[in-house]
């Protein structure tokens, strides 16, 4: 399994609908040690379709700011049937 280590900012040049799939495959964990800004919008990209009790190895846990965590844990109540963002790369 690939660490991926998350940058200060999400969502920098990530695609986080990718990851998010690499994360329910169980070919990826998170690192989150570096991030200190994200909005809901991206964070529940990265996360949707995840629980944080099924998949915390996966969702890298043991490595978020209290801060960030305090953010992120309300978000998984909300992201259960939530499908990923797609990001558009401007293609039609």
């Amino acid at each position: 399994m690939k660490t991926i280590a998350l940058p200060s900012q999400l969502p920098s040049d990530l695609d986080l609908a990718q990851i998010n799939q690499q994360l329910r495959d169980g070919t990826a964990q998170l690192d989150w040690s570096l991030v200190i800004e994200a909005d809901d919008r991206h964070l529940l990209t990265l996360i949707a379709g995840l629980d944080i009790n099924d998949h915390e190895t996966a969702l890298g846990i043991d490595t978020l700011s209290p801060a960030m965590g305090d953010r992120l844990t309300p978000l998984f109540t909300q992201n259960l049937e939530t499908p990923p963002i797609q990001e558009n790369n401007g293609d039609p």
